[in-house]
């Protein structure tokens, strides 16, 4: 009897360490791993993480860290929003009709889509799926940004169409712009081609063969499987966010999946198309598309990696593919700022080089603790404006009271309050590549830190003029005459 109970427990034990999810006692390097997300996660303030890792052309490792919601834990199965990781399926729908001959990559979009229309009509008619596919159409990210805000007020077809209304900011062919528009126009040809929705298409021919069972292309189907609720940090605080989901941006954006059903997606990647007897892509479309999408490519220890990153305003994606080693990761979490962004790049890169054979190189203190120059950042600028509102109760006293030398000095005060504002007005959009909408979506708390500090630099200067104007007014003198005069009715 103890010997049936005990061959029992081993091949219990033998099941269980078999398992992808993380069972027992994990191999070194996956310990490294956990110790970096864990890290990370702490660090950061994340509240959830999945993760999926492909080695050897198999599904190793399954994992899920935190929280997906308040009490409910984060599993490798927890269906979240992909971003821009969206497109790698995108690009593999298109890849099999090129396979089945519908497409053709260096035809016209106009042949699939004959309504197809720019501002600039000549160069609406030169782009070609290629194009797009390479990111090289002419569309610019700032346009490619503006589906976001949509939030499902309208439709796929309805944003392309209104593209009649956007200029390229050059021929096609030139120059690699990152835009959603690419994509969005291939979901189209897709639908158009296959003569299905293009979730539909995705499900029948990308889905179900690699047993993608928890991949949507609807927020509602997603919402039903028990989706990771979203969050923002606020000033270092994570806070839950109502989901923005475009789904006018499905096939560039708005694809919802699990670490669980990518790794399998990735395992095809790295077996020449095929998982299992299923078959995805021939080799020759897999080997294309890597050096087609415009991925970053990084080379760590002799290994080269394929990442594409998908940040969206409450999620952040992570797919990264080593070929050489038939090797992938993906990384997948339920919170978005620009300084969760350098988390998941620290984590991308250490992974990579964890599984390329290599140590995870140190972050240093400072970027491991963004958080604190952050918040000495937060803090200063908050007192910037304090400062800013505050000392205009002062400055009809030192108008009255101070000489030629000092108004001119507070002249240009009111100069710098007027640059600094006009400054950020203009300058955070350029630098953000977007609106200020956009950067209220994806960091609120820093979108409202800077436009408080436009507004309080505008109102500072506009009340000094105000009060300047009033008090010299009052006092019939001119801005610059004003001590002479003083010095005339003494005499």
């Amino acid at each position: 009897m103890r010997r049936r109970l005990l061959a029992m427990l081993v091949s219990i034990a033998l099941v269980a360490s078999a398992a992808p999810q993380a069972a027992g006692e994990a191999a070194p390097s996956y310990l490294q791993i956990d110790t970096l997300i864990k890290t990370e996660m702490r660090g950061a303030h994340i509240p959830g993480i999945s993760l999926g890792i492909v080695q050897d052309g198999q599904v190793t490792y399954l994992k899920g860290f935190g929280e997906a919601s308040p009490g409910r834990p984060m599993l490798a199965r927890t269906p979240m929003l992909l971003g821009s990781v969206s497109r790698w399926l995108t690009a593999t729908a298109v890849m099999q009709l090129v396979q089945a001959g519908k497409i053709d990559l260096d035809e016209k979009v106009t042949r699939y889509l004959p309504w197809f229309r720019l501002a600039d009509e000549n160069a609406a008619g030169l782009i070609t799926i290629r194009h797009l596919l390479n990111q090289t159409s002419g569309l610019t990210t700032e346009a490619g940004m503006t589906p976001l805000l949509d939030d499902g007020l309208q439709t796929l077809e309805g944003t392309i169409y209104d593209l009649r209304q956007v200029l390229p900011a050059g021929p096609p062919g030139e120059q690699v712009r990152d835009s959603h528009l690419n994509y969005m126009i291939l979901g189209l040809v897709v639908q158009a081609v296959s003569g299905q929705p293009f979730g539909t298409y995705l499900r029948s021919n990308i889905f179900a063969p690699l047993q993608m069972n928890r991949s949507f292309t609807t927020e509602a189907a997603a919402v039903k499987e028990f989706m990771a609720e979203g969050y923002q940090l606020w000033y270092g605080i994570p806070i839950p966010s109502p989901l923005t989901y475009p789904s006018n941006s499905v096939p560039s954006t708005s694809i919802i999946s699990t670490a669980e059903d990518l790794t399998r997606f990735l395992a095809a990647q790295v077996n020449g198309g095929r998982y299992g007897t299923a078959s995805a892509l021939s080799e020759q479309s897999v080997a294309y598309l890597r050096t087609a999408m415009g991925l970053s490519v990084v080379e760590i220890g002799g290994t080269t990696a394929f990442r594409q990153t998908g940040p969206m305003p409450s999620f952040h994606a992570e797919l990264v593919l080593l070929p050489d080693r038939q090797a992938g990761f993906v990384l997948l979490a339920n919170i978005q700022h620009p300084l969760i962004r350098l988390s998941m790049e620290r984590l991308a890169v250490g992974i990579t080089a964890i599984l390329a054979g290599q140590p995870a190189p140190s972050p240093g203190w400072l970027r491991q603790n963004l958080l604190v120059p952050y918040a000495v950042a937060v803090l200063a600028a908050a007192a910037v404006l304090v400062w800013s509102l505050e000392s205009l109760r002062r400055w009809r006293t030192r108008l009255q009271s101070s000489g030629r030398m000092a108004r001119w000095l507070a002249l240009g005060v009111v100069g710098l309050h007027l640059l600094v504002a006009v400054g950020l007005s203009f300058g955070v959009p350029w630098a953000v590549h977007g609106s200020w909408a956009q950067l209220q979506l994806f960091a609120p708390d820093t979108g409202r830190l800077l436009a408080a500090a436009v507004l309080a630099s505008f109102i500072g200067a506009g009340g000094r003029i105000i009060i300047a104007y009033i008090t010299l007014r009052k006092q019939g003198a001119s801005w610059n005459d004003s001590q002479s005069s003083s010095h005339a009715n003494t005499a």
